[in-house]
């Protein structure tokens, strides 16, 4: 009888533990899924033919599409981007980098904002998939073009009474 509960006693021991570990895999799961839905990036997970299988709701409420409908599209469809660069891209892409380029962002109202895409190999649940975290690079062009303009006018300042001595 000792040998029987014994038995008992250890199956239940290893019972505790794996819901313990189903706990703390549960835990991990849903801390996860918090930063992935509260990230202030839009954030797209795709396969590796570019079909979206996931989307936070940061990517939802600046394409203003619904889950339904961003779901099963092509990441094509979103980004401007060409698809033989982007086949070119996934050959480089490994475990350890991240790829990353400048685009457009297609919204429903068919306005496109600038986004920096970032595009980083990630296994869930043992596929293998790939990240597409966007951000929004907006203030960025606008600043860049200030830039330009204010160096244009100064050059155009400086060069006039120049131009007045040297005639």
């Amino acid at each position: 009888h000792l040998d029987l509960l014994q038995s008992i006693a250890d199956q239940a021991a290893i019972a505790v533990k794996n819901s313990l570990l189903f706990v703390s895999l549960q835990s991990a799961r849903d801390r996860y899924r918090e930063l992935f839905e509260d990230n202030i990036d839009p954030i797209l997970i795709t396969d590796y033919e570019g079909r979206i299988f996931e989307a936070n709701r940061q990517a939802i409420g600046t394409t203003h599409l619904n889950q339904q409908e961003i779901i099963n599209l092509n990441i094509s469809n979103l980004l401007n981007i060409d698809d033989d660069q982007v086949r070119i891209y996934y050959k480089d892409l490994n475990d350890q980098n991240t790829l990353s380029f400048e685009s457009e962002l297609k919204l429903r109202s068919g306005e496109e904002i600038p986004v920096e895409v970032f595009i980083k190999k990630k296994k869930f649940e043992d596929i293998d998939q790939l990240q597409w975290i966007l951000r929004d690079i907006s203030e960025r062009k606008a600043i860049n073009t200030m830039r330009k303009d204010l160096a244009a006018m100064i050059y155009h300042d400086i060069n006039n009474p120049l131009s007045n001595i040297f005639t």
